[in-house]
């Protein structure tokens, strides 16, 4: 694990030159699974939890890290269906985006110097900007710099200005928004006697409201840090549940009654001449306090209660922790390092941040890795992270896990590979060309078959022709699986001819198959000068052959026919690819 997370990290240019020693002893191989599909990667991952259990490795010793929580709500879902026991790191109740917007309005009207609080209040109103957002805080954070004043007080006179400085009309009207909003929260806190009333009437007006009647075991899909799989209840329901306890609380100890006397005695102006503070602004005061006790006391009772617990959890929120088996899953390009899509090409600043994210998973584990990635995605073809490629081959242990449940495992630097022969035997260029396996195609169909062995034949995982092959089928099947599949003709006939029962092998491949995934891998094993010529020669072959196939069925056209009459041909040509023929023997004359 120490090689690996140096190989992966010596990539970053902006980092710190420092070494780490391992204080044990070497131990297993990084192992690294490919599987056929999302399915078949959680089939994998649990089989391999089950299989630790049986081999003495406890849930609690076990965790599944993921780059984003849509990965982790799939796998939430398997974990319950199998009946294992597990806990969703970082992802209580009080550390909800919802519940954390409610906590930040609580703490601006206690305290509006609070910027942390004022900070989640932009990101929560403008959730839907992320760009705004950034501006917004950035601009604010500036302001509050220079005046020494607090970001809520910076949002108070940059928003309320005639002149809002660089903020855009469009930033200032969301902004206005925001804090007209949340200025009418602070004035109903002064007029509210009680602390559930307030909340209950403020949370239609905040952002995703919709969220707060969710139930509360929806959201993050079975985490259990409330018991929430025997809870029914909503968000709101449960958030004013503590409150109303709270509050019980409170009138058992005779203190809000206390509050209650003194605002109303008072005048709601104390003898200073200030503001007496209502019940409700007392209370809040009161149960920010209380519920930081609150989660901390429930959080020890839920480690205790579910202390033998498969942990899941974000690569960001596995930070400072450590297991001894640790799943990495969906180690695809894409998703580690996280885009929007495989072909979006990242800056070398998020490279290296994605880079250091990859690091940070890595050694989390203390005794075994286990890295998974996907081939396959509603219909779209998947490929590893790129971190992949910069792990030396002698650390891993690869294999393949399809849905079947057949694995192939195989070890890679345990042997030196063969050099790599020079010159032109190092592939039989006509081997492409006249291989029995290709003939049986039409020609317009062998360019896509000759596409997609080539494809995957340049991945280390498939440089076995048996391996080559059943990857080719079983992409074959998720293809024709598609409902928009435009060559369903092509792949059902590729289907049928991988396994030709009359040429049958031990792998039940069709020997001719195999023997074209030979000629493929040895291909893409050549130097590159030579891969080139030859790519360039099959092109042209290809081009030609599809060129006559479809020459032959089409008339002449008058252009043809035209020049053919002015170069003083007497021959009538039957297609285009006869009159084509004709006008090169003519203009040789």
């Amino acid at each position: 694990i120490e090689n690996l997370m140096f190989a992966v990290i010596q990539h970053n240019q902006n980092r710190c030159d420092k070494s780490a020693e391992a204080m044990k002893e070497s131990g297993e191989l990084i192992r690294v699974t490919e599987c056929r599909n999302e399915k078949s990667e959680i089939s994998f991952v649990v089989q391999q939890i089950v299989k630790g259990l049986e081999e003495g490795t406890r849930y609690k010793e076990v965790a599944i890290l993921y780059r984003t929580q849509k990965t982790g709500r799939v796998f939430q879902q398997e974990l319950i269906k199998r009946d294992i026991p597990f806990n969703v790191h970082g992802v209580s109740f009080w550390r909800r985006k919802v519940i954390k917007v409610v906590m930040s309005v609580l703490r601006i009207v206690a305290n509006n110097g609070d910027d942390q609080a004022c900070r989640r209040l932009i990101k929560g109103f403008l959730y839907q900007d992320k760009e705004a957002t950034g501006a917004i805080l950035n601009h604010l954070e500036k302001f509050a710099a220079s005046r020494c004043i607090s970001l809520w007080q910076s949002a108070q006179q940059v928003l309320r200005a005639k002149f809002s400085g660089s903020l855009s009309k469009k930033l200032v009207i969301l902004g206005r928004k925001m804090l007209s909003t949340v200025e009418n929260f602070i004035r109903l806190a002064r007029e509210s006697t009680t602390l559930s009333t307030f909340v209950e009437t403020i949370i239609p007006s905040l952002p995703q409201s919709n969220k707060y009647d969710l139930s509360v075991n929806q959201e993050e899909a079975g985490a259990q840090l409330l018991n929430e799989k025997k809870d029914n209840r909503s968000v709101r329901e449960v958030l004013l549940g503590f409150i109303k306890e709270f509050e019980k609380k409170l009138m058992v100890d005779g203190v809000a009654a206390e509050w209650m006397c003194q605002w109303h005695e008072g005048g709601r102006t104390s003898a200073g001449g200030g503001e007496v503070l209502s019940p409700c602004q007392r209370a809040i005061a009161v149960f920010l306090d209380h519920q930081l006790v609150e989660e901390s006391e429930h959080h020890a009772k839920f480690k205790f209660d579910n202390e033998d617990a498969v942990t899941l959890s974000t690569i960001h929120q596995s930070k400072g922790l450590e297991w001894d088996v640790v799943h990495l899953v969906r180690f695809n390009a894409g998703e580690i390092p996280l885009a929007n899509n495989i072909n979006t090409v990242l800056r070398e600043d998020e490279l290296e941040d994605e880079r250091r994210l990859c690091y940070v998973a890595m050694t989390r584990a203390r005794r075994l890795l286990h890295m998974s990635f996907i081939m396959t995605s509603h219909n779209h073809m998947l490929e590893p992270s790129p971190f992949l490629s910069e792990i030396p081959s002698h650390l891993l242990q690869r294999s393949s896990f399809m849905e079947s449940g057949r694995s192939a495992e195989g070890r890679e630097g345990e042997q030196e590979q063969e050099q790599e022969q020079e010159g032109e035997e190092a592939i039989q260029s006509d081997s492409f060309f006249s291989c029995g396996f290709l003939q049986r195609f039409e020609m317009q169909e062998r360019r896509t078959v000759a596409a997609i062995f080539h494809r995957w034949a340049r991945t280390e995982m498939y440089k076995e022709p048996n391996k080559l092959v059943f990857k080719i089928k079983c992409i074959v099947q998720d293809k024709l699986a598609a409902k928009d599949c435009k060559t369903k003709s092509v792949y059902s006939k590729l289907l049928a001819m991988l396994r030709a029962p009359e040429e049958a092998t031990v792998e039940n491949f069709c020997a001719s198959a195999i023997n074209y995934a030979k000629e493929v891998v040895k291909f893409e094993q050549a130097p590159l000068t030579v891969r080139e010529e030859h790519k360039a020669k099959r092109a042209r072959h290809f081009s030609e052959q599809y060129g006559r196939s479809g020459m032959e069925h089409k008339e002449p056209t008058a252009k043809q026919l035209a020049f053919l009459k002015s170069l003083g041909c007497a021959v009538v040509p039957k297609n285009m690819l006869e009159a084509s023929l004709l006008i090169e023997r003519y203009k040789s004359y």
